[in-house]
């Protein structure tokens, strides 16, 4: 993260500046602040829903493929008994 230039900057100004500090942490006290934390569970929860909701296709998908390379493998039998005959 620090080797990106505009994180850099906002970091060396964390370190170097009292009154940054100060302003950072009286916003984050501020009523937007603490609306902001608010915002960022709601943010998390979608997510961690949006993730559930993924695995739970990606579960569904993996199992069709199963079931699909089982017909083909059935069907791959079936076609070397039909050579063979």
């Amino acid at each position: 993260m620090i080797h990106r230039p505009d994180w850099r900057k906002k970091i060396e100004l964390f370190i170097k500046s009292e009154e940054y500090r100060l302003r950072l942490k009286e916003a984050r006290l501020s009523k937007i602040g603490r609306r902001r934390e608010v915002l960022e569970k709601e943010v998390e929860k979608r997510i961690d829903f949006s993730k559930s909701v993924v695995n739970s296709l990606i579960e569904k998908l993996e199992a069709k493929k199963n079931e699909l390379d089982e017909r083909l493998e059935a069907l791959k039998v079936l076609k070397a008994w039909a050579d063979a005959s």
